[in-house]
């Protein structure tokens, strides 16, 4: 039987990601997923996500906490216990439709979090982004961002749901007014603060050798993008992560600080049993604190070593 050609090759991703709680706040309302093969749906390569909440220290951790479980639970591997509101994969084509749901699922569940006292107005952003093959699809509320470094030339693929951003397109206001306007945190577009949320989804292509970056207003406030460009291209996403996140810190750290890096190492397909990095580098899910609540699945010594033993009978059976 031949192979589907329209199935999508799960692609190799090497993750980092770093939240932090700052220099000044006292708590951290941050909080991030970054889920890879086969914590995924079958062909989803990666499923990451940021949220920054909002509304207080209870409210805000509960609602970027309630957003990075629903992606999880709506986005993460089919299980076949979930209830019937589980979104289904919907394959590559389908994928900006299914992540624009996702997030209008993610606000009705955390608008009705937020009827009593201690939450009223809670809120959250939220950026997720879905690497299928050589997709990536994007949702998007708020002014967290994802980025794209290719070669030596970062875009920001997001817009930023903010007053300031609104004021810049209009031209009233320069983008360099923008970054220290003392309205730049008030922002227009987020997760749970009404009934109702109108996000952003869109697809667009990967290369080999792209660099993704995911992160809160506590690293894009704080460092300049010349400084996250040179912090992605000479490092690895492990390294990179922690070292933007130092960044803002240096900076002043008045924010909570969120950060995830992916970089697109191999479109090919690979064995089940290292979907995830071979280096085990593999991020499941990060809360407040930075610890993984969602478990992690990475490559054992073990499992090393049978991949290597079958990938050796395979040699000398061909010789």
């Amino acid at each position: 039987m031949g192979k589907n050609r329209n199935a999508a090759a799960p692609v190799q991703l090497t993750l980092g990601a770093v939240t932090d709680v700052g220099r000044v706040r006292k708590s951290n309302q941050d909080a991030y997923c970054a889920l890879l093969a086969p914590n995924t749906p079958s062909g989803v390569g990666g499923v990451l996500a940021v949220a920054d909440g909002m509304g207080g220290h209870q409210g805000g951790e509960r609602a970027s906490q309630m957003a990075m479980a629903g992606v999880v639970r709506l986005l993460g591997k089919t299980n076949p216990a979930a209830d019937d509101n589980t979104l289904q994969p919907a394959g590559a084509d389908g994928r900006p439709a299914q992540l624009s749901e996702v997030i209008v699922q993610v606000n009705r569940e955390v608008f009705a979090a937020a009827a009593t006292p201690e939450t009223r107005g809670m809120g959250t952003t939220l950026s997720l982004a879905v690497v299928e093959g050589a997709t990536l699809t994007i949702g998007h509320v708020g002014d967290s961002r994802v980025y794209l470094l290719r070669g030596d030339s970062l875009a920001q693929l997001t817009p930023d749901h903010s007053w300031v951003a609104e004021e810049v397109a209009r031209g009233a206001l320069t983008a360099e007014q923008a970054r220290n306007h003392p309205r730049r945190n008030l922002i227009t577009r987020a997760v749970g603060i009404g009934p109702n949320v109108e996000p952003v989804a869109f697809s667009t292509e990967l290369k080999q050798g792209d660099t993704l970056l995911l992160c809160s207003d506590g690293l894009h406030g704080m460092v300049t993008d010349e400084r996250i460009t040179t912090a992605l291209a000479a490092s690895e996403p492990k390294d990179a992560a922690a070292q933007l996140v130092d960044m803002a810190n240096e900076a002043g750290g008045t924010d909570n600080t969120t950060v995830i890096v992916a970089r697109v190492e191999s479109a090919e397909p690979l064995p089940r049993e290292v979907w995830e990095d071979a280096g085990g580098k593999t991020i499941a899910a990060g809360g407040h604190d930075g610890r993984p609540w969602e478990l992690s699945v990475l490559l054992s010594p073990v499992t090393l070593l049978l991949w290597l033993a079958r990938g050796l009978r395979r040699i000398f059976a061909r010789s």
